[in-house]
């Protein structure tokens, strides 16, 4: 996770109709206040973001997805993020490393609550997420994924990351994927099936950077840490 920040100015809160703007040393980052999401952080007046950071609770589908029918068993979480419907909130807060902006979203067909907490400081953006349980009908399973997706600026090129690696693993293909220090190019991550599917996933990753190449973008690159228990990330 981001660990405490450096002593200086506090950072400033800004609320307007429209966002939720915070500024802490050369670190933007804007909450829009109709849909409670991260749809702007900047860095020395480079955005970093094409487009907002959205919940996310599904994958591309495997071969054996389909013959399990997880693509209507599950069907009703596909889209279930970027729909979601801003129910509570922005709130600004008090947090433990600076300001903390709370939303609660309704999303999936039986409008389950997601609470999205966002704890800015200058060392970067925390972004964490509460998925309430769901009791719905039998034939209805949970979502395949729970996590948040987002779209970048061009320029970040290669990715480097503390987990399974280098090839991709699975929770249940991993064995042959050791935890260590790997880097290669985000294109490299990439495995061309023959039906179009899931892939390039890192299992167990506890951190994973994407980085531009030296002298080209503005913005050396984007840390993403997890919080806790080690996280997973794909392409």
């Amino acid at each position: 996770g981001i660990g405490r920040p450096p002593a200086g100015e506090a950072p400033l809160v800004q609320q307007a109709s429209a966002a939720i703007v915070v500024t802490a040393g050369k670190l933007v980052a804007s909450i829009d206040a109709s849909t409670g999401l991260l749809s702007s952080l900047s860095l020395s007046g480079f955005e970093i973001l094409a487009a907002a950071v959205t919940p996310n609770f599904w994958r591309p589908l495997t071969d054996n997805d389909y013959g399990a029918g997880l693509q209507t068993a599950s069907g009703q979480w596909r889209f279930a993020g970027k729909e979601a419907v801003l129910v509570r909130g922005p709130e600004v807060f008090n947090g433990r490393l600076g300001p903390k902006i709370q939303v609660d979203l309704s999303v999936g067909t039986q409008r389950a609550k997601l609470s999205v907490s966002y704890d800015i400081c200058e060392a970067g953006v925390l972004v964490a997420g509460a998925l309430s349980p769901l009791y719905g009908k039998p034939s209805e399973l949970g979502p395949p994924r729970v996590g948040f997706r987002g779209s970048l600026t061009a320029g970040l090129v290669d990715v480097e990351w503390f987990g399974r690696g280098p090839h991709e693993s699975y929770i249940d293909r991993c064995s042959s994927a050791c935890v260590g220090h790997f880097r290669g190019s985000i294109l490299g991550q990439t495995f061309k099936y023959l039906r179009p599917q899931e892939n390039g996933n890192k299992l167990d990753t506890r951190w994973m950077a994407l980085l531009a190449r030296p002298g080209s973008s503005p913005c050396a690159g984007l840390l993403v840490a997890a919080s806790g228990a080690p996280a997973s990330g794909s392409s």
